[in-house]
């Protein structure tokens, strides 16, 4: 009877195994029978590819002693271009594949969606593959890369902390990738604004300068291995170890990046507006299509804009005046009366916090 029972559990084994074999190569070999399983299985390879995304996600880290992407950065490469084109091209092709005639009111709208999305991307990289700004005053990379790295990398852990200096010392090699992008972004002759240029010299000269105490990784490492239960050496050892990632690898990262930023500021652009640069009229208009999913022209969006400020702004003026506000004022300027109005002001106490 025991001999029979596991004859059987070992056949049901043998044909699970089988059946999942038989899933996993539809789905990562051939047009997946299911829309949803594709886009998912998508979904899931683009976050695998990402050390941040399963960073900032968080569910991941369970798995780290398997996937190690709390101790990585993604770093540019030379191919990286030519191959999002590619897959970007393939996911399209098996997108078109799948019969509307099979697919449910639901999935429809699915496919209408990704296709279109799809589609808006696979433009932005054969057409405008330089038109973005990778060193800019409010996203640039300079300063994401310092604030993920103290905002969303987790030091929970020995093991963590260790895998956050790890990542550090890969901070240069990714301003190394993402120098050579610049290189070629100047190639095709695109430069950001002068201010723009102003703005990112002063902030990485800032971050060059810091002192350890002042540096936003190191303090906010130092804040987080507090928490841990480390002996002295440890603590002193971690310390020692961020000190020298900064002087190895972030210091010299943002010097190279002011030193092309000083190399080209020759060659900024003298105008703000994208529609300055090459071919940033057809630009704007695939951004205008991305985001707003319609072929409206820049003048119209324009012209929507100007005229939805005026009506809100009547209908802002008619509320104020009604309540007994200046009528004889702008609404700016009513606005600006009612920022400053004590009566909507909390005063500047210590307990003010905890009172709104």
């Amino acid at each position: 009877m025991i001999k029979r029972i596991l004859k059987i559990v070992k056949n049901l084994l043998i044909l699970v195994l089988g059946v999942s074999s038989l899933y996993l190569a539809n789905l990562f070999f051939m047009k997946p029978y299911s829309i949803d399983h594709f886009l998912g299985k998508e979904l899931v390879v683009s976050l695998i590819n990402s050390p941040e995304a399963l960073t900032y996600i968080g569910i991941f880290d369970k798995f780290n002693w398997l996937t190690k992407h709390n101790s990585k950065l993604t770093v540019p490469k030379e191919d990286d271009l030519e191959n999002e084109i590619i897959k970007t091209q393939e996911i399209l092709k098996k997108l078109y594949k799948y019969n509307n005639n099979n697919l449910s009111d639901t999935q429809k709208i699915t496919k209408k969606i990704a296709i279109f999305d799809y589609e808006n991307n696979l433009k932005e990289l054969e057409d405008f593959p330089h038109h973005d700004y990778p060193l800019n005053q409010i996203g640039g990379i300079h300063l994401n890369t310092i604030e993920f790295m103290s905002d969303m990398h987790p030091v929970r852990s020995k093991s963590e902390a260790d895998d956050f200096i790890k990542r550090v010392n890969l901070i240069k090699s990714v301003y190394e990738g993402i120098i050579e992008d610049l290189e070629k972004q100047s190639l095709v002759g695109i430069y950001p604004p002068e201010f723009v240029y102003e703005r990112v010299i002063n902030q990485l000269d800032k971050f060059i300068s810091y002192s350890y105490d002042e540096h936003p990784l190191y303090s906010q490492f130092i804040k987080k291995i507090k928490l841990l239960d480390l002996s002295k050496s440890e603590k002193e050892r971690y310390e020692q170890d961020l000190k020298n990632a900064i002087d190895f690898s972030v210091t010299p990262g943002f010097k190279l990046l002011r030193n092309f930023m000083l190399k080209t500021q020759k060659n900024a652009n003298k105008n703000h507006g994208i529609w300055s640069q090459p071919n940033g009229d057809e630009y704007y208009k695939l951004k205008i299509r991305t985001f707003t999913t319609t072929d409206y022209s820049p003048e119209e969006i324009h012209q929507m804009g100007l005229y939805e400020v005026k009506r809100i702004s009547n209908r802002m003026k008619e509320i104020l005046v009604s309540l007994g506000f200046d009528e004889t004022k702008s609404v700016g300027e009513l606005m600006n009366e009612l920022n400053e109005n004590p009566e909507f002001l909390y005063e500047d106490t210590p307990d003010r916090k905890e009172r709104i």
